[in-house]
């Protein structure tokens, strides 16, 4: 991980002294990957909407993503309520979170309802995309409005989410009609705010197979790409056992394809990621570790901006995999990812990835990962784990001379026994990082 600023435009995520965002006229030109600055969560703008952001900030997240819905703003053709919206983002300025709005999805003023039959057989009613010049037109005038009302939030626009999905784009998903959209929309939000931020396509996950490459190969060759900040992906790993670590290699690829058909060396944004505790999923425990796992990953392949999903578990039913991806379930409990995330942003506060720690044999394979991370003002930080099923000591070489205090902690704050053998500490790592440092704290709480 390289300790440089990553020169993008997007993401100076600095506020201002007074508590207030920045304005667009005042981002700087450069992101620094300070943690945690590039540290998200999604919220959905339904029933579940939060009476205040507080909680969240109080985590530690200083982005927020979610939908701006179309149909919402405009019902009537050429009239914009933005009155929820509005109540929205002021919430976010005064928790002093970032807003990263989804430009979702069509509207039926403009394009026909039709009715679909999912891969399970459910029938669906949607409304199709703007995928005509009146609709596309249309699409971008509310984008283009939405960045004139809402210019001083230093809002991040995302255009569309999934759309090579094809739930989120009936009747099937097609990278030429997106790429139009994603052109005709970012030139006209950029219209309005030329520093504004904007990324895309939001797909939903890597292209590994033919089909989801030709999918994204009209996208990666259109004038969007001319226009838009990053590109956004939502890099889920799925299957038992498995964890982010698995996309070290899947992000490479990811680079090698997309450089293949454009010279812009755009960064890579995760706008939408996270585990499922269903019964048949991950544990609260192990939801928890991922939640670090996945962050900690993102960094260290260049990944500025990491968007946790979700806040809120979106409903009941613990045999339901959308039901269970939320840090509080829907009554509000907390769970243990929750805390996982606060211990992340309150431990590493301030700090950078600095590099992946290369561990003396036998101790040194693909399974175990260390990563050092560093702040000028305060001791050095490792965070340390596995992904082999089954815990085992390693030993690590210290990164000081002289007697050293050190303070281990897991994921979750509790303190970890370790011991010091000739100038190395000896701890027992597992699936849960632990926090290794210099400093006298005890827990963090």
């Amino acid at each position: 991980m390289r300790k440089t600023f990553i020169s993008l435009l997007f993401l100076g995520f600095l506020f201002l002294g007074t508590g207030s965002f920045a304005s667009s006229e005042e981002t700087p030109p450069s992101f620094d990957d300070t943690i945690p600055f590039g540290f998200g969560v999604n919220i959905h703008t339904h029933a579940s909407f939060p009476s205040s952001l507080d909680p969240i900030g109080d985590v530690g997240f200083k982005v927020v993503r979610t939908n701006l819905y179309w149909h919402h703003v405009e019902s009537s053709m050429g009239v914009y309520d933005w009155s929820q919206y509005d109540k929205l983002l002021q919430k976010m300025a005064e928790a002093h979170i970032r807003p990263l709005m989804v430009l979702s999805f069509s509207n039926p003023l403009y394009e026909p309802m039709l009715e679909m039959r999912s891969p399970l057989n459910k029938v669906f009613r949607k409304v199709a995309p703007p995928t005509h010049p009146e609709s596309i037109a249309a699409f971008a005038r509310y984008a283009a409005q939405a960045a004139k009302r809402y210019k001083s939030y230093n809002v991040i626009w995302e255009i569309w989410n999934e759309p090579d999905y094809m739930t989120f784009w009936v009747p099937v998903a097609n990278g030429d009609e997106y790429a139009r959209l994603a052109a005709a929309t970012c030139q006209a939000i950029k219209g309005q705010n030329p520093r504004a931020i904007v990324i895309g396509p939001s797909a939903s996950g890597f292209p590994e197979n033919e089909g989801a490459k030709d999918w994204w190969k009209p996208f990666l060759k259109s004038t969007a790409m001319d226009c838009i900040d990053a590109i956004s992906i939502h890099p889920y790993v799925r299957g038992v056992g498995k964890g982010p670590e698995n996309n070290l290699a899947r992000y490479k690829k990811f680079r090698e394809f997309v450089n293949q058909y454009t010279p812009k060396n755009l960064p890579i944004i995760s706008s939408e990621a996270g585990f499922t505790t269903t019964d048949s999923g991950v544990s609260d425990e192990q939801q928890g570790a991922l939640l670090v796992r996945n962050y900690i990953t993102n960094l260290a392949v260049g990944v500025p901006l990491s968007v946790w999903y979700d806040w809120r578990n979106d409903g009941t039913d613990p045999q339901e995999r959308e039901h269970n991806f939320g840090l509080i379930t829907r009554e509000g409990t907390k769970k243990k990812a929750l805390y996982a995330a606060r211990t992340l942003t309150r431990s590493l506060d301030g700090y950078r990835l600095v590099s992946r720690v290369k561990l003396d044999q036998p101790y040194d394979n693909t399974n175990n990962f260390v990563y050092s991370f560093k702040n000028p003002q305060k001791p050095d930080i490792l965070v340390a784990w596995t992904t082999e099923p089954h815990a085992h000591k390693i030993q690590i070489q210290l990164w000081h001379e002289g007697e050293p205090l050190i303070n281990v902690y897991d994921a979750i704050g509790k303190t970890r026994p370790f011991q010091i053998l000739d100038g190395k500490i000896v701890i027992e790592i597992s699936s849960v990082p632990q926090y290794i440092t210099m400093s006298n704290q005890q827990e963090v709480r």
